[in-house]
């Protein structure tokens, strides 16, 4: 208890072992710290309030301080592993020492872990069109995004993936990729969330894409009286068709009119099948246009009229050289052929009644030195 009767240097001595000397030096506490319930915050400072701050070691007056904020190893969800800094409320921090290196057992003042959790983000596309695959790039359509913090705030979607390709069956994202590459520290809302502007947002909503078909031809024919047409799709063209789509199409058309003419139109009725057709909005190919010729074929001769009852077809009758004028008379049918002209070499001879009501028989004698022949050219009028 005599302390009273000495005197201390007033300044500092560190020349040790003189009654001058006058030093102490202290080393920091070790301070044991953790937080297991942080979430990414987009960099390495962990604010007070994001997750739990748990600190052990801490001393004399400190005992009941708190951390106001940390630093991390790393900002990234994957490889944020430990404390490199904190910062106490009431600053007396510079008077602690963390372990440099990662200690998981808690409660320890050597303790040193950190576990962030991904951040919740909200992801929207309500404009985008059909792309044949489920995979949404950017440009395609609007991303929304809801939930980026720090330095990511800024960034945007390249692209994403959608539970289902088609149209009728695309509702949420399953996977984003931002373009800082930060796509790792988030994570989506597994179930579909049509509220926009949440960071709990999940929804897509996919346009059919436009689909146009042309390159149907149709043939040129010769004049046949109708408006029939004959189309050909060889050459059809899908303008539009997504890569590894397939739509199959048949065709029919009519021309306009029946009538001969050049480049007319044929209206064309098309049929499209195929599995993803109901993600195509289709316009279809409304007109081909060919030619109808005239035809040059001389036209058929008519079909034989039938023979009136009780008339039977002859063969060609020769008569004597010395018949040759009038009062010729030839049996035909059950009737006698009465010709009442004079009839010359090779002379076309009129039409005579044969006897029978209504019944007529045009012929001509065909007469060399020979042998004159009666021909009949012809049956006309009554029921002939």
């Amino acid at each position: 208890g005599s302390q009273d009767n000495y005197a201390l240097n007033a300044s500092v001595n560190n020349a040790l072992g003189s009654n001058t000397t006058n030093t102490v030096n202290l080393s920091k506490a070790a301070l044991g710290i953790s937080n297991t319930t942080a979430t990414y915050a987009g960099s390495t400072t962990i604010a007070t309030g994001n997750g739990s701050f748990t600190l052990t070691g801490l001393v004399g007056s400190d005992v009941n301080t708190t951390a106001s904020s940390g630093v991390i190893n790393d900002a990234n969800v994957a490889s944020a592993t430990k404390f490199t800094a904190v910062t106490l409320a009431n600053g007396s921090q510079d008077n602690y020492a963390l372990n440099a290196s990662v200690n998981n057992a808690l409660g320890s003042n050597t303790t040193n872990t950190v576990n962030l959790s991904k951040a919740a983000l909200g992801i929207s596309n309500t404009t985008a069109t059909y792309a044949g695959s489920t995979t949404i790039a950017a440009g395609n359509g609007s991303f929304a995004l809801t939930g980026l913090v720090g330095s990511d705030v800024n960034t945007t979607a390249s692209s994403g993936v959608i539970n289902d390709a088609n149209v009728a069956s695309a509702t949420k994202f399953t996977a984003v990729t931002l373009a800082n590459g930060s796509q790792d520290n988030y994570a989506l809302n597994a179930s579909v969330n049509n509220a926009l502007g949440s960071n709990t947002t999940n929804t897509v909503s996919l346009a059919k894409a436009s689909l146009d078909i042309s390159g149907i031809t149709a043939a040129n024919k010769v004049y046949d009286g109708t408006t029939l047409a004959t189309i050909s799709t060889s050459n059809i063209v899908y303008s539009g068709l997504r890569a590894g789509d397939v739509i199959n199409t048949s065709a029919t058309g009519v021309f306009n009119t029946p009538s001969v003419g050049v480049n007319k139109p044929v209206a064309l009725t098309l049929v499209n099948t195929g599995s993803s057709l109901p993600n195509y909005a289709v316009t279809n190919q409304a007109y081909a246009y060919a030619n109808i010729t005239a035809n040059s074929a001389p036209p058929s001769p008519p079909s034989p009229l039938p023979l009136p009852p009780n008339v039977n077809p002859v063969s060609p009758v020769v008569v004597p050289s010395s018949t040759q004028s009038a009062g010729l008379g030839v049996s035909f049918g059950p009737a006698s052929i009465e010709e009442s002209n004079t009839c010359g070499t090779k002379r076309a001879c009129n039409c005579d009644a044969t006897g029978t009501a209504g019944v007529e028989i045009c012929y001509l004698i065909d007469v060399d030195s020979v042998k004159p022949k009666l021909q009949l050219s012809k049956l006309v009028g009554g029921k002939w």
